[in-house]
């Protein structure tokens, strides 16, 4: 059972550094900085900054990243 738990666990790093990844990609795609892709994708600097930056990649939600990247994803959406 623990080898079950440990398993999951690597594969939500890998999920959550994946999603890191399409941030980060999407802003130097877009040529955003971080205030500019926070107020599109409804969080706040400090918060975008520590996910793509610092270590709360690993403590943000998977739905706070997907959203993220669904916003910064959309092309109709301009700081």
């Amino acid at each position: 059972m623990d080898s079950v738990r440990y398993t999951g666990a690597g594969v939500m790093s890998e999920v959550r550094a994946t999603a890191i990844l399409s941030i980060k990609d999407s802003m130097r795609q877009r040529q955003l900085s971080v205030e500019d892709a926070a107020g599109l994708a409804g969080v706040t600097p400090e918060e975008l900054r520590g996910i793509v930056e610092g270590g709360l990649g690993r403590s943000a939600s998977l739905r706070t990243l997907e959203g993220i990247m669904e916003a910064l994803a959309a092309p109709e959406r301009r700081p």
